[in-house]
């Protein structure tokens, strides 16, 4: 898809190379690449979709945007989190998608804050410092 913007970036983009064959679960707070990780760069357009999110659908992007508000209010609460907010997300995503399941099975809530300062906010963890798909 070709967007009409003026807001293009080239930049090196990191993506993670497995190690091993399987799945693998990569659990490493405030993430160092010197930790026996191995990367693949690439240098991509990054495009801003601010204004496009219209132009993206699921089954052609593989995402869409859309903004549905929400009536849960307690994010601090990792129990109600659990049984009400992901029940409610994985309701939506079943509506959207026309899917027949959908699981929640975990949430991070990302902030720069965190990279600078891991003492701020332990709820808060760093931005993802390479690609990944949730």
């Amino acid at each position: 898809m070709s967007l009409t913007t003026t807001t293009t970036v080239r930049a090196p983009l990191d993506f993670y190379l497995p190690g091993g064959e399987g799945v693998e679960t990569i659990d490493i707070p405030l993430l160092n690449k010197n930790k026996g990780l191995k990367f693949d760069t690439h240098e991509v357009d990054i495009e801003d979709a601010r204004g496009h999110g219209k132009d993206f659908i699921f089954d052609s992007n593989g995402f869409e945007f859309f903004n549905t508000p929400t009536t849960f209010t307690d994010f601090d609460n990792e129990d109600a989190k659990k049984s009400q907010y992901y029940r409610e997300a994985e309701a939506l995503l079943k509506s959207r998608l026309k899917a027949t399941h959908a699981y929640a099975i975990n949430h991070a809530l990302r902030s720069s804050i965190a990279s600078t300062d891991p003492t701020s906010n332990p709820k808060l963890d760093p931005p993802a410092s390479f690609i990944h798909c949730d």
